[in-house]
């Protein structure tokens, strides 16, 4: 929206100063334009404001040939203008015309001398009024006139890419308002305890009908699939491939840009300023590309930061904008290293490059260049992945160099060019503004009772098992509110790196007020539990029991009731550095107080508005899926309202399907956070593991309540306790058939059957094998099925 009003209000000023201000004035702006190389003895000789302003001789000369060629009603505005280009640019008054009235009569300017423009060099000090000839001034008017023009086009196309971004925007915010609506009518049904009354499907109105057509054809062919095969998450030939919808988007705006960068360039013989055509090209085509990167600046800004305004109204992820911000920081490069070429070519046909090198302007403009076009080369999708914390140093040092070396490089324009440099400084001070608030509204609580200042509590431990680091961090803040969806990004200050900042989506939490998660609210036989031995809970191995049996090492003092607990995978950089301190620490467990949080991001996918939910997880992608099956105990419990039984949710059925290398990961989960819910029978459960060999079958029992650390005690001990198998496969799951499985399954049993949602977080080719799955079914006819995709882009 605001990108949209910004780009009408530019076009419509920059159409009115055309149409209403220079209309009126070009006439003696061409007029002076054409006097200001010629010399005239006498005061200012040499000097082009101040000769144009008080030189008697030229200034007589401007006045007659206006009057002789000028209409009446453009003579005032058009020495108005010139008046004010005296006062700014040579601090002088203008010689008024009443000064020269007895030489502006008929007789005398027919007297005067007329010269041609093929004349001028032979003046090199003229010493009489003189008038410029019909075709001279001419020359000069359509000179002035295709200059004008040629800015107005410049900074119009600039202005028109915040109209294009407005427009995308815009209608994207419209769909994401009729989906609110839409999902909220449906967050709260009507039902009894086993749901097992009729739900209305409102796809089956008649009158909605076409719009449902037209809705299931825009998903399954737009916005679903991959551009091409079934390439997104996955690299083809080390390049990031965008959804389709993303393609059509980026492609759309690089052609706006080409077609932008090449169109109106009103290049003639006979130029004032360029006689011949190729530096005239040059010239326009420099200033189209250089205006067009500066006006990409702002939106290159707007969809990097991650406290953006437009990702929570579109609901778009921060990974689309993310793209959108990659190939607009090409787009600007590109335009800033043809820009750079057209004035080097401009230059040395002029034969003055060098003079034009040792300027300071010059300079930071070729600084600016180089250190765009290596901040392309650096955000290399090889280099992000492997040395991210390089990439983001790189990243933010380059990017403020290049800013300050563009606001010298057009300070010669006073000015003029600033409205583009300064949008990105203030988006990305308010992105950084913000994210201190949220970390201190996420890390600090100050209790007025006790006049305590409380902060964020850490607990991490490794398993060599598992392969994974398991943070369980207890806010300082006392009103945050987990939810699913919700990533944050961990800090550690007072490192030696503590400048890095690292996203970890939110795998699940604690609450010591909210003991009523644990109690399962469809009752299971215990023929149930026997036969059904994909689903249960399993012991943590012993090498895991240190990365649950802390008991010694629980914050004395909780800020919070909350605990939130995230799964890392260790790599590289700070993820490494956390596994080897708690390698190195005495009984695999460290305490810490100086990690921070900053968050929450990202937004709750509305699957409890469906009444079949998929939850696909590769590794630890499982802190994805998690949240919504926490999230799925809590609605599914009843609340009496009128009369009737209430329920917050829509689902049925969740089948959690979850493949990982480690067996270890998978018992440790299944035996905490899983452990609710494996023996409910709306909850179905699938775990493989591609690392050991051979299906594993193992039992749980009470002793594994005592594994489960204080903080967990209330909510996990009841289902802790169960004794019950777990089989875990080796090998894959065939993802592509359990999505068609039950997307056919429900297509065939009609309205009754309800939606389908599909969320998947795991490895890229998992990713897409699900999305092509998804759209598979689409294309069958499958329209309740939505596809939701958690990925962190890089």
């Amino acid at each position: 929206m605001l990108p949209l009003s910004l780009a009408l209000v530019a076009l419509f000023w920059s159409q009115g100063i055309c149409d209403l201000l220079k209309k009126n004035q070009v006439c003696v702006d061409a007029i002076f334009e054409a006097f200001g190389d010629l010399n005239f003895e006498g005061v200012g000789y040499g000097e082009y404001y101040v000769s144009i302003c008080n030189n008697s001789l030229k200034v007589n000369s401007i006045y007659a040939t206006a009057k002789t060629y000028c209409k009446p009603e453009d003579i005032e505005p058009g020495f108005a203008m010139l008046a004010e280009y005296c006062t700014d640019y040579a601090e002088v008054e203008l010689l008024p015309m009443s000064d020269f009235t007895e030489n502006l009569t008929d007789s005398y300017i027919s007297s005067m001398r007329v010269i041609d423009y093929e004349e001028v060099a032979e003046f090199d000090n003229i010493t009489t009024t003189v008038l410029l000839s019909r075709a001279y001034y001419r020359a000069s008017w359509r000179t002035v006139t295709t200059w004008d023009f040629e800015t107005w086009s410049h900074h119009t196309f600039g202005f028109a890419l915040y109209g294009f971004w407005g427009g995308i925007l815009l209608l994207a915010m419209i769909n994401q308002f009729i989906n609110v609506v839409f999902h909220k009518r449906q967050s709260r049904v009507s039902t009894d305890p086993e749901h097992n009354a009729p739900l209305q499907d409102s796809s089956s109105s008649k009158s909605l009908a076409p719009i449902h057509t037209v809705n299931h054809w825009i998903r399954a062919n737009i916005i679903v699939p991959a551009p091409f095969g079934s390439h997104h998450q996955r690299l083809y030939y080390w390049c990031a491939v965008p959804t389709r919808l993303e393609a059509i988007i980026v492609l759309s705006y690089w052609a706006i840009n080409i077609i932008f960068s090449c169109l109106h360039y009103r290049a003639f013989i006979g130029n004032l300023y360029w006689n011949n055509i190729s530096p005239q090209v040059w010239r326009y085509v420099a200033d189209r590309t250089g205006i067009l990167s500066y006006a990409n600046l702002p939106l290159l800004w707007m969809f990097s930061g991650r406290n953006n305004i437009f990702i929570w109204a579109t609901g778009w992820s921060f990974s689309t904008f993310n793209i959108f911000h990659r190939h607009i920081a090409r787009i600007a490069t590109l335009q800033a290293i043809v820009h750079s070429i057209a004035y080097t070519e401009m230059y040395l046909i002029g034969g003055y490059y060098k003079e034009e090198y040792d300027e300071l302007w010059f300079i930071m403009g070729v600084v600016a260049t180089v250190l765009m076009s290596f901040l392309l080369v650096f955000s290399s999708v090889w280099l992000r992945k492997r040395y991210y914390e390089a990439f983001l140093l790189i990243h933010i040092v380059f990017s403020i160099v290049v800013l300050v070396g563009l606001f010298y490089h057009t300070d010669i324009y006073d000015g003029e060019y600033d409205p583009y440099l300064w949008p990105p400084v203030a988006i990305w001070a308010f992105d950084r503004f913000l994210r201190i608030v949220r970390l201190v509204f996420c890390n600090l609580n100050l209790r007025f009772s006790g006049k305590k200042l409380q902060h964020t509590n850490t607990i991490a431990s490794y398993s060599k098992e598992t392969d994974a680091v398991r943070l369980e961090i207890i806010p300082g803040s006392a009103f945050l509110k987990p939810n699913p969806g919700q990533h944050y990004f961990l800090y550690q200050p007072l490192s030696w790196k503590g400048y890095e900042n690292h996203p970890f989506t939110l795998g699940a939490w604690t609450s010591a007020s909210e003991n009523d998660a644990s109690t399962p609210t469809h009752t299971t036989s215990s023929k149930k539990m026997e036969s059904d031995i994909i689903v249960s809970t399993a012991a943590v191995s012993s090498g895991s029991g240190s990365a649950s049996s802390h008991s010694d090492h629980s914050p004395t003092s909780a800020p919070s009731d909350i605990s939130l607990i995230f799964w890392v995978r260790p790599f590289n950089g700070w993820t490494r550095r956390m596994r080897n301190a708690c390698l190195n620490a005495p009984n695999g467990i460290v305490t810490r107080s100086n990690i921070l949080i900053e968050g929450p991001y990202g937004e709750r996918a509305p699957v409890h508005n469906y009444e079949t939910v998929i939850l696909i997880a590769g590794g630890t992608g499982i802190a994805a899926a998690v949240p919504y099956i926490q999230d799925h105990i809590r609605r599914s419990s009843p609340r009496q309202k009128d009369g009737q039984l209430t329920f917050s949710t829509r689902t049925r059925r969740i089948e959690l399907v979850w493949t990982c290398r480690q067996a270890g990961l998978i018992k440790n989960i299944a035996n905490r956070e899983l452990a609710p819910v494996l023996a409910r029978d709306d909850v179905h459960a699938a775990f493989f593991c591609t690392r050991d060999s051979g299906a594993m079958t193992t039992t749980a029992s009470s002793e594994a309540a005592s594994e489960i650390s204080p903080v967990e005690d209330k909510e996990f001990s009841m289902a802790a306790a169960r004794d019950c198998d777990i089989k875990i496969e080796h090998g894959r799951p065939d993802v592509r058939g359990t999505i068609l499985q039950t997307a056919r399954s429900i297509t065939a049993e009609g309205a009754k059957a309800g939606k389908i949602a599909i969320l998947v977080c795991g490895p890229a080719g998992m990713a897409d094998e699900a999305r092509a799955a998804v759209h598979t079914a689409m294309k069958e006819g499958c329209r309740s099925v939505e596809y939701i995709e958690e990925a962190f882009g890089w």
